[in-house]
């Protein structure tokens, strides 16, 4: 593990305890009535809080590849919408997208991309930062850091936003592992949530067929 980048090793175990620490305040923010000023001030909270754990690795590197993430993240989010036409003919999956969807239904659109945005980027700046730094001298860092973001994404318990946890965390890694940096992972993960913010609601808001 690249310890010397966090300093010592009570400064990674300070990380690994932060980042932990951060579960329940996700599992706040998502279960926050929808619209409410508790989902906004928990969700910008949760951003501070992933900031704050970041910055426990110190500088991140930035990198590079804002382009070829942009567009697959709005290629991923059109996978997911795709899919989404499916979900909303299965009544459990159905609620549990219904629950995430209320946030912007029910919320001033604006407001919610922009609390979207910051929690997307205060989240890549930890897990495909010094999360990732931390095992990229193991012999898998995407698949460490996408294990870590997923079990701290099941806090959530909605089950929908666990399965997204996965192919996100992957993508955001392999672009972290491509250019070297958080750029790339934070425009991926940041395109993907905005466009999801759009998609989801328009196929779910439809009668199921």
């Amino acid at each position: 593990m690249r310890l010397e980048l966090l300093g010592s090793r009570g400064r990674a175990a300070a990380l690994v305890t932060a980042v932990a620490a951060g579960a329940p305040l996700l599992r706040r923010a998502i279960r926050s009535p929808a619209g409410s000023p508790e989902f906004r001030s928990r969700t910008v909270g949760l951003a501070a809080w992933w900031a704050g754990c970041a910055a426990i690795g110190g500088r991140p590197r930035a990198g590079g590849g804002v382009l070829p993430a942009a567009v697959t993240g709005a290629a991923t989010a059109g996978v997911f919408g795709a899919g989404a036409l499916l979900t909303r003919r299965i009544p459990p999956l159905r609620d549990q997208v219904a629950a995430v969807t209320a946030h912007a239904s029910k919320g001033n659109l604006p407001t919610v991309a922009a609390l979207t945005a910051l929690t997307g980027v205060g989240e890549e700046l930890v897990f495909r930062g010094p999360l990732f730094d931390l095992a990229e001298d193991g012999p898998a860092p995407v698949v460490v850091s996408t294990g870590v973001y997923l079990a701290i994404t099941l806090a959530t318990g909605n089950p929908m936003l666990a399965f997204a946890a996965i192919p996100v965390g992957i993508l955001a890694g392999a672009l972290r592992a491509q250019t070297g940096g958080v750029v790339a992972p934070c425009v991926f993960h940041v395109t993907w949530s905005l466009a999801m913010l759009v998609l989801l609601p328009a196929t779910h808001d439809a009668s199921p067929v």
